[in-house]
């Protein structure tokens, strides 16, 4: 087979679209060395950076196609005519959306999520639109569509009514990166923590400053819990994003005696030794359709309090501390529990292990690379 994957991104601030994309053609590559892969990017550098080098793999540069007006034009109007000319098999769309325009060639697409329909009130008025236009139709024309947890195959069939058979959850994996059993680096610790002046104990949040994550509520539980006895202060990993200007105008606001730190964008290599020295995880989304960070925290061995969303459905509530999103008193006791009673800690460690430890990228490879046998069979 010659197989297309589609890699467009709009920065190298890459979240977990971005690196699910990664992980998937990395091991791709490590379990198949028959078929042909072309990777078509806007990001070449960054894809040569941290995508794996193979014989069986051409990265396909195009630099500019920097703005999304350009990158919108070119996936609809462009790709099906270049795919066509390079004679693929199959194009595996990993970002939501397939070409409108059809052709003879099968499309399979990663639909994450369907929160720009469901939580309009969350997303940027252009991403409601452009997604109610465009994912009806990538569901309708599409051969196969991936998804990556239950809630948001159920999202997708309450939204479409798609058929069950023509939909598949396959679960990404979890970086190895962030794996605490892999020997620690306490030297890379060190030198994180001297670099950005880390406190000694801190509490951990990572994710885009945006509204559904529902950072205002974040802070007010850290408000109500800064007024115990734990020495902890808040850190806050991400890119500013649209709305985020709320969100740093509440934090100054409760950011007393420098208690509150927001580090902005962190590297994965940092940001697996920020997980590691954590002492627990927070996360109070309204919505989302996998929840990367939460499971990069349980895989680190760091306690976790959530909202009970995406990916998190499915596991074991033993492997995180779930509480609803609106709640602050109820959050700040659930910390102070966490961070207080050992066995407890201890116990929700263990169950997390063992839950994170299914999530491996060579299993989600081994199944997609199934669904293009399967559909390239079935168009021959």
């Amino acid at each position: 087979m010659k197989i297309g994957i589609n890699f467009q991104s709009m920065d190298t601030f890459f979240s977990g679209v971005d690196y699910y994309t990664i992980g998937l053609v990395n091991d791709l590559l490590s379990i198949d060395e028959e078929n042909q892969y072309i990777l078509f990017t806007n990001q070449p550098n960054a894809a040569q950076k941290y995508i794996k080098k193979a014989k069986n793999l051409n990265i396909k540069k195009l630099p500019h196609l920097k703005t999304r007006l350009k990158r919108i034009k070119w996936e609809h109007l462009n790709l099906p005519a270049i795919a066509k000319k390079e004679k693929l098999d199959i194009l595996h769309c990993p970002t939501y959306i397939c070409p409108f325009f059809t052709s003879k060639l099968p499309y399979v697409v990663t639909i994450h999520d369907t929160i720009a329909l469901d939580y309009p009130q969350f997303c940027k008025i252009s991403n409601v639109l452009y997604y109610n236009i465009f994912l009806k139709h990538t569901v309708k024309k599409s051969a196969r569509i991936i998804t990556v947890s239950k809630d948001s195959a159920n999202q997708i069939i309450q939204n479409f009514n798609v058929d069950k058979n023509k939909l598949k959850v396959i679960h990404p994996g979890i970086d190895q990166i962030f794996n605490q059993s892999a020997l620690a680096n306490h030297e890379k610790e060190a030198e994180i923590r001297v670099k950005y002046n880390l406190p000694v104990k801190y509490i951990l949040f990572v994710g885009n400053l945006e509204p559904k994550k529902n950072l205002i509520n974040l802070l007010r539980t850290f408000k109500l819990l800064s007024k115990t006895n734990l020495p902890h202060k808040l850190l806050i990993v991400g890119q500013r994003t649209w709305k985020s200007k709320k969100i740093i105008t509440c934090l100054k606001e409760n950011s007393n005696s420098n208690n509150i730190i927001l580090l902005g964008y962190l590297p994965r290599n940092e940001l697996s030794c920020i997980y590691k020295m954590a002492d627990l995880y927070l996360s109070l989304s309204f919505a989302e359709g996998f929840c990367f960070p939460a499971l990069e925290a349980m895989a680190s061995k760091t306690p976790v309090v959530a909202t009970n969303v995406g990916i998190l459905k499915e596991i074991d509530k033993g492997a995180f501390y779930p509480v609803k999103p609106q709640n602050p008193l109820k959050t700040a006791q659930a910390i102070y529990s966490l961070i207080t009673n050992k066995d407890l800690r201890q116990k929700q460690i263990d169950i997390a292990t063992k839950e994170t430890n299914r999530f491996k990228w060579s299993l989600a490879a081994q199944k997609v690379l199934s669904i293009y046998r399967e559909v390239t069979q079935a168009y021959e």
